[in-house]
């Protein structure tokens, strides 16, 4: 089964989640203070998503367990912007009793000159323990 429908019948047993189906992805729209959480699929590789964030997967599984870690309260995106624009995300996982940065993606070109802002933001479709 490809990977697209497997992700969209586990979400099809949470109609509180909302989420837009292409044919090639899936994206879980964020709640308030959370983010959206995708996944593409090209040929043979998986594109998972958190914001501006992204990360390459050959193998299915490894692909489908970091988007449901975007989803889960053990996983947050730490969001740098200067003005409107946003040029830095930073994946952190909890863990040790602490959040620790795990994977960060970001921009060479930015407006350095407007005002930082950073904003941390939380899914909460799946608890952990």
């Amino acid at each position: 089964m490809h990977i697209i429908e497997e992700i969209r019948e586990h979400l099809d047993k949470h109609p509180e989640i909302k989420y837009r189906l292409e044919p090639d992805s899936i994206v879980v729209l964020g709640l308030k203070g959370g983010f959206d959480v995708g996944i593409s699929v090209y040929q043979h590789e998986c594109t998972v998503s958190f914001g501006g964030w992204h990360e390459e997967f050959v193998e299915k599984e490894k692909a489908f367990n970091c988007f449901s870690f975007g989803l889960s309260d053990a996983c947050r995106l730490r969001v740098y912007q200067r003005g409107a624009f946003v040029y830095r995300w930073i994946v952190e996982s909890y863990r040790d009793s602490k959040w620790n940065p795990d994977s960060e993606t970001g921009l060479f070109l930015f407006s350095f000159w407007r005002k930082k802002t950073e904003a941390i933001l939380q899914n909460h479709f799946i608890k952990t323990a």
